[in-house]
């Protein structure tokens, strides 16, 4: 975080009257997201705005069993599907989207 606030004091030299905070993202999962959050706040999000820093929550997507794409199911039941909450290109794509769309419309 240090060096995105070296280079946003830098941009700010340069912008003069045009400051704009950098955004910063931070993907997290169910088992990440408030352990993430409490990190920030505790740390006085480490020197940077709260409102640049922006914690993006994955879903939880269905694990493939091999490279065929088998989803993969619990051993315990075979009626039930596993699901993870880590990267997968399709959610990341749509989470990175919606991230973007929101900080273009917000101007």
């Amino acid at each position: 975080m240090s060096s995105l606030l070296v280079q946003q004091s830098d941009a700010f030299e340069i912008a003069g009257e045009f400051k704009r905070d950098i955004p910063f993202a931070i993907m997290t999962s169910d088992d990440t997201h408030l352990r993430t959050l409490e990190l920030l706040k505790t740390n006085n999000y480490f020197g940077m705005n709260p409102k640049q820093v922006h914690l993006l929550k994955q879903e939880k997507v269905a694990c493939l069993d091999d490279n065929d794409a088998r989803l993969a199911v619990d051993p315990q039941n075979a009626f039930t599907i596993q699901l993870s909450s880590s990267p997968k290109e399709k959610a990341e794509a749509d989470t990175i989207n919606s991230f973007l769309s929101t900080l273009i419309s917000s101007g």
